[in-house]
């Protein structure tokens, strides 16, 4: 009898989000002001998504990546909230400081992150990037 291997963290099936990432999102009850977005670094920390920085944007399309980046220089999710649709881009960071399998496994769990997100609130079309200049061009 064959049976199947487990999925396995190499092509991010396994990868599954926090709930404090599920949670961030979802709608903002803080946000009056329709013209905000957000933004968020997501890392893989583990077997997990992890919501590792929160970046409020309070003019309407201004975005600093050295901001959501916090000066380091690991790969990275960039979900940038576009207006006024309320759907996501997810742009994978990866530095040219970072190892071929961190690329790789970035580049393979992206579309799992979305899936168990919501892949509806997201843009279909990914992006990627390796530095921060990308990345302003890219959200």
């Amino acid at each position: 009898r064959i049976h199947a291997a487990p999925p396995t963290m190499k092509d991010g099936t396994s990868l599954t989000p926090t709930d404090e990432l599920r949670a961030a999102f979802g709608p903002d009850p803080t946000v009056t002001d329709e013209g905000r977005r957000r933004a968020f670094r997501v890392e893989i920390r583990g077997a997990h998504f992890v919501l590792a920085h929160r970046e409020p944007m309070r003019e309407r399309w201004v975005f600093e990546p050295k901001s959501i980046l916090a000066g380091e220089d690991r790969p990275c999710y960039v979900a940038v909230e576009m207006e006024p649709l309320g759907r996501w881009v997810l742009v994978t960071f990866t530095p040219d400081a970072c190892s071929a399998r961190e690329r790789l496994q970035y580049a393979s769990s992206a579309t799992s992150l979305k899936n168990q997100i919501g892949s509806s609130k997201f843009f279909p079309k990914d992006v990627h990037c390796s530095s921060a200049d990308d990345l302003k061009a890219a959200a």
